[in-house]
């Protein structure tokens, strides 16, 4: 789309180097969706709603809020799928984090937001798959360039078999020798109890070739550790490349030196665009080793990691973007795409001149912003998910609503 809204603009010969650059036109695309998210949000929607699922692990609370909902809050409903079949679920109530509570269940009642995580109440005391969805209000992922191939993780990693608590000493028992040593930083991710340890950093000591322990951290009230937990040498480091394989990877290098060392967020995606991880903060870039070390206390999402081990494992391609929800391909269809070059051809068209803009170009992107905005609700309903509704019933069961009534 970059290329077609360059080539549309200017009359004579482009390149790289003239004209327009690539941060430019990427940005004038991004003030483009951000100006058509304005428009698809003012009303509630269904153009707009997604669907998310995920598995409850027993005794695990606190499950991570998609990257994706609109300014973390805009949670539409939360259903907890008890049997095997879709309308075996009961509606979660939101509660607050002061009325949370604990017993015995299968079932949880209520749900609270907490820095990014959902929290159930009470905790379920079993392990269900895909137990969990929740449907929000989406935001649209901002669009950039390709900025390099991601080879693979260079720091060191593993997997945990235990967390034990002797007093108040946390202990974190690897299966296999660890090779790391007192005053190292270690991040813990995963879906697992204690789940206050999730997605944090510490600073260990070493006490055998399998064993660390958690420097200053009180874990007398830790619950029993259950789930799957990994361990990272932190800062994280990831190892990239710019192997021309094809036209579309002349510019890798060029794009990724003119701004990840300027920037505080990348992410990774597929080569159709598909998310991997997001949101990964970055520390530095080495123009000399290829080398992207991340934020010292950052931890990856465990969903995030099977994804991106999946796509290492399938000798896939996993491209680096920037930003902290992005991609390379848009979330529009064809339509609307051809509308949103359109658009940008007038942006850009106006920004060559130093005048001020007249009515007649401002009234023109405009009227072609309404008609992206019209064609995005038109088709957008046909890839939503089915979103059960429980509205307009009384409810007399103490857990929720239950069923697709």
């Amino acid at each position: 789309m970059a290329g077609n809204a360059r080539q549309l603009c200017y009359q004579e010969r482009y390149s790289y180097t003239e004209g327009w650059d690539d941060n430019t036109v990427g940005e004038i695309f991004n003030l483009a969706l951000n100006q058509l998210y304005d428009k698809i949000t003012q009303v509630d929607s269904v153009a707009n709603i997604e669907e998310f699922t995920t598995t409850v692990f027993a005794g695990v609370q606190s499950y991570p809020i998609p990257q994706d909902v609109k300014m973390a809050i805009q949670i539409m409903n939360v259903r907890y799928l008890y049997g095997p079949e879709t309308w075996q679920f009961v509606t979660l109530e939101q509660g607050m984090i002061q009325d949370r509570y604990s017993y015995p269940t299968n079932i949880p009642s209520t749900y609270c937001i907490r820095n990014g995580y959902i929290l159930l109440s009470p905790t379920p005391n079993i392990t269900r798959e895909n137990s969990l969805i929740v449907n929000y209000q989406k935001r649209m992922r901002s669009l950039d360039y390709r900025r390099g191939k991601v080879t693979n993780i260079i720091s060191s990693w593993g997997s945990v078999s235990n967390i034990t608590v002797v007093g108040s000493v946390v202990t974190v028992t690897t299966p296999t020798a660890h090779g790391l040593s007192t005053g190292n930083k270690v991040g813990l991710g995963g879906v697992f109890t204690p789940n206050e340890l999730i997605d944090f950093t510490f600073f260990i000591t070493v006490t055998s070739t399998t064993t660390f322990t958690l420097n200053n951290v009180d874990g007398t009230y830790f619950s029993q550790f259950t789930g799957i937990c990994l361990w990272y040498l932190s800062p994280i480091q990831f190892q990239l490349n710019f192997t021309i394989t094809s036209q579309k990877d002349v510019n890798l290098q060029a794009n990724a030196n003119s701004i990840l060392n300027r920037i505080d967020w990348i992410c990774f995606t597929d080569r159709n665009g598909c998310r991997i991880i997001d949101a990964i903060p970055i520390n530095n870039y080495n123009m000399t080793t290829f080398v992207v070390t991340c934020e010292p206390d950052y931890v990856i999402p465990y969903g995030d990691w099977l994804t991106f081990q999946a796509v290492l494992a399938d000798q896939a391609i996993a491209y680096v973007v920037t930003g902290d929800y992005a991609s390379t391909h848009s979330q529009l269809d064809r339509q609307s795409e051809d509308l949103l070059i359109e658009y940008v051809v007038l942006r850009l068209l106006r920004l060559q001149s130093a005048a001020e803009p007249t009515s007649t170009q401002i009234a023109a992107e405009q009227e072609v912003l309404n008609r992206i905005a019209i064609a995005y609700r038109r088709y957008r309903p046909s890839v939503v998910p089915i979103i059960w509704q429980q509205r307009l019933r009384a409810k007399s069961y103490n857990y929720g609503g239950r069923g697709p009534y």
